[in-house]
């Protein structure tokens, strides 16, 4: 397990995890063990944290845990970590882009709401698929 947390990602992963989703996990647990006073607390600001944590904290996890198995080491070097050739990120942001694709067109065709929230996931969709496919952000992005 200490070569585990010998890895940024998983580390990372790990620390979000617990901070993101525990406030919210020890409010379920003591209203279930009664030392609330209320049986169904509605926790507002813990719950939107752990829905914001979650998945970032899973996705580090997991890549963490690919890194230690196959015993993959950050390549450092002296300008940069060129990281954008590793083909895990590169299918992770493909998938994600994929799913804000289509999120953004189900909501734009089936539902009819033009909003920025369908718009953007519409625009980081089409830009995370293409960074996955080409490796390099599409040119207008700078703009």
């Amino acid at each position: 397990m200490r070569r585990f947390f010998r890895n940024t990602l998983f580390k990372v992963g790990f620390w979000l995890l617990v901070l993101g989703t525990g406030p919210l996990t020890l409010i379920i647990l003591a209203s279930d063990l009664g030392l609330l006073d209320d049986p169904n607390p509605n926790p507002v600001g813990p719950g939107m944290l752990a829905f914001l944590t979650f998945w970032p904290a899973v996705i580090c996890l997991v890549l963490g845990t690919v890194q230690v198995v196959r015993g993959i080491q950050a390549a450092r070097s002296d300008a940069a970590v060129h990281w954008t050739g590793t083909r895990g990120v590169r299918i992770t942001a493909g998938v994600i882009g994929g799913f804000l694709l289509l999120r953004g067109l189900t909501t734009m065709l089936l539902y009819g709401m033009y909003d920025r929230g369908s718009v953007s996931a519409l625009v980081l969709g089409v830009v995370g698929i293409w960074w996955a496919s080409t490796g390099r952000l599409p040119g207008w992005w700078g703009r």
